[in-house]
């Protein structure tokens, strides 16, 4: 063992750039290796908390990079297309408001709470397995119906019960 590393010093003293140039050629191979590998990881592990991940499709509609440019599909032709395409067992929009809103449980004492809401079809439950806690997908199909977390549903409703209770907003949702 001594040999060797003595060869090895010896051998980085005398030819030092050449040593230099190995080390960071090296060090650029793990580093892509790496780089590869999370990639690599990323797609392979990609959405799989959701159940029937191979059956699981999403359409994107892509934003150019200007500065105030808003794309925007019609709910007409996504309906049309849910209904119409014989693969599609289950279809939901995923919309985003354009931004925070502010939400309150009680109109006589209102207590702000700012969040931006989503707006989904009743399905949206089925499509990303959600279990519900109280209530059920089903109650999605009234109006005005919306989906909110167990510990989100405890800070909006500390003294009761969520299911059966008002949110109300001073902006119109979407």
């Amino acid at each position: 063992m001594k040999t060797i590393l003595r060869n090895l010093f010896y051998t980085l003293k005398r030819f030092q750039s050449a040593s230099v140039l190995n080390l960071m050629g090296l060090s650029a191979a793990f580093a892509a290796f790496v780089l590869l590998m999370m990639k690599v990881s990323y797609e392979r592990d990609f959405d799989t908390c959701y159940p029937h991940t191979d059956r699981l499709v999403m359409l994107n509609l892509a934003q150019p990079q200007e500065e105030n440019y808003v794309s925007t599909l019609p709910r007409g032709p996504i309906d049309y297309l849910i209904q119409q395409v014989p693969g599609i067992e289950y279809g939901t929009i995923y919309s985003p408001a354009w931004q925070k809103q502010a939400f309150y449980t009680d109109p006589k004492n209102p207590q702000y709470f700012y969040e931006e809401p989503w707006a989904v079809y009743p399905n949206f439950g089925k499509i990303i397995g959600l279990k519900f806690v109280e209530g059920s997908d089903q109650e999605m199909n009234r109006p005005e119906s919306v989906i909110v977390s167990e510990s989100y549903a405890r800070k909006l409703f500390p003294n009761g019960d969520a299911l059966g209770s008002y949110l109300y907003t001073d902006t119109p949702c979407l």
